[in-house]
This record gives structure tokens, sequence and C-alpha cells, in this order.
């Protein structure tokens, strides 16, 4: 072809044993006619670059011809373009700068929380990686008056940059970006391994590399994943990219992937009962003299199988690699100290208000908990977790720990010992509150065993941390969650998938493969959103810039299966939560053999439950069982008396009981501490924009359109004023943008509302009340309620954020709807009911969401049945279906959720009338 100067070779195949053995026989036909020539590889990771040394110098010696090998280099991009420009690289804790100047930049002062950097800090690097620049940025934002938050993230971005920039150091996409490629890369020949998709950053720089080899006359050799089967778009996106920089077309290698061996599906009840089912396979494998190296266990997230593995092996001595990189918040020591740190942002508000004591013993007990902690080894009998747990308060502990009369008995010893070390860690995590980083790095030495696996590299960060002058937990927990450790020992793989890649074990034992775990239900696609990355893909399209959209997270799960059993040839193992097995082994083996599960007492019974019990009642009876009377509802295990229903309580139970419990009946306090880049907490935000329609709304209707609308922008001015004067506000251009917004967004609201409606009277914060069979009384407070003339009625319910859908609030309109046919004679038809949502942040308009009409007879048996099982105490941890739990605004004294994802099953009439009530209400 005209314009080459020497041949490239561009090779393509469906598997992964395929693909390396064309690599290898490309190295070794090179390395027959080159013989002391040295050649590089460009591989995507450490995983790669690991198997494909070993391949090679196993296969490529009895090719040598008595010759020594070559000197094969293997790197990465990162490592490339670092190399072609030279610079400081950027040390974590300059990236961690660079994203806590951003986020104070986006967000205030009060946007320094740890999962803010990191979030802050992924978001700026993939920007940075797919090629956009804070110009691009406030061009969009200036061509979109109305998205203020466009010219937030060019300024978070600028500001990102910029502290790099005045420390002297660049992230790897930076030098990406800005390496010329030429000649400073070494090698005879270039060989290009395993990249499925490229950012813009990448491309650049690869495009350069190949030029530069080229150019000087050598040899360029590409292998990479096959765009067809299961690869999608990433491999065809990839695919066209080489073929464009080689102008060659791809040769396909080796036959499309057939399951291996034998595979099966294995259904399980929880991640507990998953690795029993994985341990009895392994065992059975290694019982048949199967080598435990050429085993793999890998899941999408082995976070939550981590710790029962970690048993189950030792205790049936197989030894077994959690790979040569784990993340050092994952290692015991690790999670131990992200725990204190953690505990401590979350205690912190409440040690500066005097409310240390307030704080629930489950935290602390599941620090004591932890594998690495040596000081409570001698309580675990005690030290365990149940639903009763989390009701006990530091208070609490040290006020029976102190009522034990003088007494030396077993069980108050104990309880005592544990008192003293959970003082111990309040006083460590008031210092650190104040700013003391002394009494938190000496606690934490103290509780970790010295023998903890990452317990060095722990000491190591938080001397980092310490001589950082950081006083909050920010740059200890960031630096945590980026560290890599390695633990390489030989037998059983443990990995994950992304891990795993490279790896081809014979046998693969792949976890969790269910759908919302493995294929991973995608984000809201971080900082920048699906949104906006959808509108910057469009707007620069031509210029290399490319985000990554919602459907391009399932293709990539897809692929990583398919990479993942692609490499067994001996068995392939899945295994899956009790909803079943995800689409993608349907779509990978077709018609299914499922395995009968593993009991968990089935291999070995030294692996403690991950709900573990007892704790309750050793505190109870410890400290002569003086509780509240609220809590002594629970403990007798009904509710008498007249029993007044929310329809918010209602939901609640719905959806958990224990969370109704929790909330309702035991009047433990919400935490309202998501973290966000809003200049105001969601909750009281909400409470300003119902505040601000409520006296919208105020004239009852009577009121002319015009003047309605001036009234409302009146008060919705009047409200957000009140707010700065408040000192409530984290001001800057998000808060200006979210005023302008929703001041704007109600004018059209009322002014539509004035033009469309013709009701006889608008009440608004209607309160209602209704009696129940059973000596109970349902009551609530609605919104707004409009009246018509002709019998009819509307209730509006205002949200604000993200619209969710009707199906989300489908029970608490439902049961206005009851409360009010019960007032009207129009019956249900005639009683209307919608969700009016505002401030959404992106488009800046007002959604109306028709609400589902459920059937009100339905409602009224399904409110019977929810009394007859309130009235029976039946507050278990709910629903039975799941394996999961979601995470909600009780989490922090919730243990079973917390603890570990699991379930307890009821079969009481109690249950079952907790059944019935969620059938009624459609709940799934």
């Amino acid at each position: 072809m005209q314009g080459r100067l020497v041949d490239a070779v561009f090779v393509v195949a469906d598997g992964i044993r395929p693909l390396t053995a064309a690599f290898a026989s490309g190295v070794a036909e090179y390395r027959a006619a080159h013989p002391l020539d040295p050649y590089l590889v460009l591989v995507p990771g450490y995983a790669w670059a690991d198997r494909l040394m070993k391949l090679l110098a196993g296969s490529l010696e009895k090719d040598a011809r008595g010759l020594p090998l070559p000197g094969g280099e293997f790197i990465d991009l990162n490592t490339a373009a670092a190399r072609l420009c030279p610079g400081a690289a950027a040390r974590e804790s300059d990236i961690y700068a660079a994203a806590l100047s951003a986020a104070k930049t986006m967000g205030g002062e009060d946007a320094a929380w740890p999962s803010v950097i990191n979030s802050v800090a992924a978001g700026m690097t993939g920007a940075i990686a797919a090629g956009l620049t804070a110009g691009e940025l406030r061009n969009a934002a200036a061509d979109m008056p109305g998205n203020r938050r466009l010219g937030n993230l060019a300024s978070g971005l600028a500001a990102f940059a910029r502290e790099l920039e005045t420390r002297g150091r660049m992230l790897p996409e930076q030098a990406m970006l800005r390496a010329d490629g030429g000649g400073s890369l070494r090698g005879g020949a270039l060989f290009i391994f395993g990249f499925y998709d490229l950012s813009a950053a990448q491309e650049r720089l690869a495009r350069r590399i190949v030029a530069g080899f080229r150019e000087g006359g050598r040899p360029v050799s590409v292998f990479m994943p096959s765009p067809g089967g299961y690869w999608g778009d990433f491999a065809r996106r990839t695919e066209a990219f080489w073929r464009e920089v080689l102008d060659e077309e791809p040769q396909t290698v080796g036959e499309p992937f057939k399951a291996a061996g034998s595979w099966k599906v294995c259904r399980a009840a929880s991640p507990r009962e998953e690795a029993a089912a994985a341990m009895a396979l392994v065992r059975e494998a290694v019982e048949r003299g199967i080598a435990p190296e050429r085993i793999a266990i890998v899941a999408r997230d082995p976070e939550p199988y981590l710790p029962v593995l970690e048993a189950m092996l030792a205790e049936h001595g197989i030894k077994a690699d959690f790979g040569r990189e784990r993340k050092l918040a994952s290692t015991p020591a690790g999670m131990f100290a992200a725990a204190m740190f953690k505990l401590g942002d979350i205690a912190a508000p409440a040690l500066r208000e005097g409310r240390g004591n307030h704080m629930p013993v489950a935290a602390f007990l599941r620090i004591l908990d932890l594998p690495a902690c040596s000081e409570c080894g001698r309580m675990a009998a005690y030290s365990g977790e149940t639903v009763t747990a989390g009701i006990i308060t530091v208070g609490d502990l040290m006020r029976i720990a102190g009522a034990g009369g003088g007494t030396e008995e077993p069980a108050e010893v104990l309880l005592k010992g544990l008192a003293a070390l959970v003082d111990e860690l309040v006083a460590a995590i008031a210092g650190w509150a104040a700013g003391d980083t002394v009494g938190m790095f000496a606690a934490i030495k103290k509780f970790t065993r010295p023998d903890a696996f990452g317990a060095a590299e722990v000491a190591a960060l938080m001397q980092e941390a310490e001589t950082s002058g950081a006083g909050s937990c920010g740059l200890p927990v960031f630096l945590l969650d980026r560290a890599r450790v390695g633990s390489s020992t030989g037998g059983v793989h443990v990995l994950s998938v992304m891990a795993a890649r490279g790896l081809a074990p014979e046998y693969v034992v792949v976890m969790g493969v269910s759908e919302g775990t493995f294929p991973r239900r995608a984000g809201g696609g971080g900082l920048f959103g699906h949104e906006i990355r959808r509108m910057m893909n469009d707007r620069l399209n031509g210029e290399g810039t490319r985000f990554a959209l919602a459907g391009d997270a399932v293709a990539e799960e897809h692929m990583l299966f398919h990479m993942t059993v692609s490499s067994a040839a001996g068995g392939i193992f899945t295994c899956s939560g009790d909803g079943g097995p995800s689409r993608m082994v349907r779509d990978m083996f077709g018609d299914i053999e499922y395995a009968d599960p593993v009991p968990s007492g089935a291999v070995g019974g030294k692996v403690p439950g991950p709900v573990k019990r007892g704790l309750g009642d050793f505190l109870r009876n410890a400290g002569r069982g003086d509780f509240s009377a609220r809590e002594g509802l629970m403990r007798a295990g009904t509710v008498s008396g007249r029993i007044v229903l929310t329809p918010s309580q209602i939901d609640d139970y719905l959806k958990c009981p224990y969370l109704a419990l929790l909330r309702h009946m035991l009047q433990i306090g919400e935490r309202h501490d998501d973290v966000s880049m809003e200049p105001v907490p969601a909750w009281l935000w909400g409470r300003a924009v119902h505040r601000m329609l409520d006296e919208a709304f105020a004239s009852g209707g009577k009121t002319p359109a015009g003047d309605q609308v001036d009234a409302a922008v009146k008060a919705a001015t009047g409200v957000v004023d009140a707010m700065e004067a408040d000192g409530v506000v984290r001001k800057g251009a998000v808060w200006q943008g979210k005023r302008e917004r929703v001041i704007r967004q109600i004018r059209t609201y009322v002014a539509q509302e004035a033009r469309e409606k013709s009701a006889g009277s608008v009440r608004r914060e209607f309160k209602f009340e209704h009696e129940l069979d059973g000596d109970a009384l349902l009551v609530g407070r609605i919104d707004r309620v409009d009246a018509y003339e002709d019998g009819t009625c509307r209730l509006v319910e205002y949200k604000t954020g993200r619209p969710e859908g009707a199906d989300k609030y489908a029970q608490q309109l439902a049961l206005y709807r009851y409360a009010l046919s019960h007032g009207h004679e129009t019956g249900e038809d005639g009683i209307e009911a919608e969700m009016v949502y505002f401030d959404r942040p992106l488009s800046g308009d007002v959604q109306v969401i028709k609400g589902k009409a459920l059937s009100l007879d339905a409602v009224a048996e399904g409110i019977g049945a929810l009394v007859e099982a309130y009235r029976a105490g039946a507050f278990v941890r709910y629903p039975v279906g799941k394996n999961t739990c979601d995470r909600c605004y009780m989490y922090h004294v919730c243990l079973v959720s917390a603890a570990a994802p699991t379930q307890i099953k009821d079969d009481s009439e109690a249950a079952r009338a907790v059944d019935r009530a969620r059938e009624f209400f459609g709940v799934r």
C-alpha cells in the first residue's frame, strides 16, 4: 500500500486463549528473525503484563536456538506517557489536593467530604482523559444560560488543573495529551495487546507511539478482542481506530467461544451461601488432584465474599492468593482504619454539640469486630450484632456498665471492658474532630494487629496524612481507597473480574452473577452525569471527546463476563443470588443446568454468620433491662392500645417493618448527611420549596392570574432571601443557579395553574383523620387539595430533585386518595393525584407525574392486613425475597443491612399479614 514503510499486523480473536496464542506466535516469529533485538509490548495493565511475560518465558525458550531471551519490555500507556513526557508524576496527595480545590470551588468550604473528593477526583480525571477542557465546558454553559451546572463544572475543572500545575505535577492523562511520541520508546518492534477500549487521551498517545515506530522503520503488531460476539461497541470502536492507524484489515484467528469442559449455575440465598457453594467446588477440585493455582474465584465486586472465603479456605488448609493488587481499604488493617475515620466523620457533629453519648454502640461494635482489631478478642462471644443492638447508645452502655452493683460476674467484667474500649474510641474520635491527629493515629495503631494484612502500608499512609497536616478524615480515607497492596502467595486465585484479566485460569468460579450485581446497574454518570456526558459527546463528536454512557456500562459488564469465562478450559461454575442468574449466563450458555446450593454449614461451622445474635439480650440482662417503654413494645412482640398511622409510616412499614420500628416507634432520629455538592441540604431545600408553594397559593385560587403569579414570585424570593440571611446557604454559582431556577419554575407553574384550573377552593396543608378497623386511626397532611364545582378533587404533592416515577409514591398517594374518598361523594374515580417536581437541575423544567390509581378497595384490604401485622408486632427485617437491602436513612443503626447482605425469614402469621398487606398495595 502506498505510503507504508513497513508491514503492520492486525489480529483479532473471540476468546482470550486464541488471542494470547496469536500474540505468542507473533513474538516468536519476530524473535526468530531478530534474535538479539529488543521489543516493546503495550498492555492495558499489570495483569496482562504478568500473564504475557510468563507465557513468553515459558514458550519462547525452546524456540530461541540457544540464544538468551531478548530484552522485551512490557509497559502500559500511563508508563509510556510518563516516559515520553518527562515531568513530576502526580502523587495521590497531589490528586487529593487538586480534587479538594475543585470541590471547594464548586461547592464551598463545606464540600470537603471524602466521598465528594473521590467523586471529584474520578470525574475530573475522566474529563481530562476524554480530552475535555474547562474552556469547552464554559462555551457549552454560554450556549445554555439556564444550566449553571456546566459553568460550575468548568470552574471546578480549571481549579483542578490549576492546583496540579501550581505543584508542578501531571496526571498520566495530561501527559498522554502532551507527549510527542517520538523515538523515546525503545524496541525493535512494537506489540500492542488487549486494548478493547481507548479514551481520547489514550488514542492520541497510541497514535503517536505507532507513528514513531513506523517512521523509524520498525514493525507494529496489534492483538485485540474480536468486535463480534460479546465484546460490544468497545471493541468495534477500537477496531475502527486501529484500522485507520495501521491502514490494515484485521485477521481473525481462533474459533468462536464455546464453553469448555463442564459448567453449572448455582442459586444461593446470600453471599455466604454463594461462598459455601464455591468452596465446595474448590475443595472437590483440589481433592481430585487439580492444583489450586489452576483455579480462580472471581466476582464483579469480591468485597462481600472476601472475609468468608478467606476463613473457609484457611479452615480447609487450601492455599489462596488474593491477587497481586488489592485495595488497601479492603485489607483487614485498611478496613479497620477506614472504619475509624468514617465513624469519626459521622460522629463529629454530635461530638461538637456535646451529644457523644447518643451515638449507637452498633457502629463501634462493627469496628471492634473487624479482623484487624486485636483488643476485643476476649469479647468475641458477646460482640454479635442483632436488630436489637441498634437502639443501644454509648450513654446506655456506660450506664449499664456502671449499674453492676459492685459484683464482678464474668458478664459484667466483659461489659465493663467493652465500655472502656468504646470510651477510648470516643476519646480518639473527639480529638480527631477537634483537629488533633495524634490520638486517632495512636488508636489505630493500638487496635490493629501488627501482623494484620496491610498494617505496614496503613502505618505509612497515616504518616503521610499526618505530615500533610490533615485534620479531617478526607486525605486518609482518600489514600486508603486509592492505595494498592500486593498479596501474591500462590494458591487459589481470589480476585475481581478486572484484576483477573490476563490470568486465564483453567477452572473459573464466578460469584454474584445476578441482575444488578453482575451486570451492575449503571450509575448516574458520576460528577458529570449521563445527561451532560451525552451533551458533551454530541458537541465534541469530531474532536475525540467521548464519555462512557449508561449503555456502555452494560456492554462493558458483558465484555468482562465473556473475558472471564472464555479463559476457562477445564470448567465454569457461576453462583447467583436467589433471584436467579443474570441475562449474561443465558446469553452465553443458553439452556441452564442448575446445581443444588450447598448449605452454609456443609463447609465447616467455624465461620461466623453474617448476622450474629446475642448482644442485645446480653446488654439488657447485664443492665437489668431498664429501657424505655417504646423499646418495650418491640421486646414484648405486640403493640397494645390505639394505633395511629400516617401514610409515611405505612409506606415505611411496607418497605421494611424494621425501618418503621426504628423511625416511628423507637423515634430514632433520621440522618440527612448524604454527601452532596448542593449549597443546602436536600431536606432543608425541600422544606423551603414547600414553603414557597404554600405561600404562592395562599389566596386560595381566588386572585386574578397576574396578581397570583406576582405574589408567588414575591413569596419564593422572600423564602430564599430569608435562607441567605439565616446563613444556611453556601453561596456561589451553584446556589445562584438554584435560586433563579426555582423562582422561574414557580412562576411558570403558578401561571399554568391559574390558567387551567377552575377550582372552587384550594386548601393548603390539608389535614385529615380517618377511623380504621382494629382501633386504629389514619392521619396525615396533603400539600394541596383542589376542590372543583362538580364534586371532584385533585390532590397535589410537591417534590424536589429528580423525578422518580409514580410507582415510588404509589402507596402514599393511594392512602391520600383513600382518606379523601371518605369526604367526597364522587368515589375514587373523582379523585386525581399528581406529583409536581421542582428544581430539576439539568432541564430546569417543572415535571408533573400522575399518580398510579390503585383500587381503594385493595387499599382498604391492605390497611386491614397491615394493622393486623402491626398489632402483632411483626417488625422483622423485610422483605424476605431480597438478599440485599437499600441503604436508607436509618443505616446508622440498622445492623442487619449494614453488617452483611442477608435476610431473616419469618413464617409466623404476623409475617404473613405483612405479605398480604404488601400484595394489596402492589409492593414488589
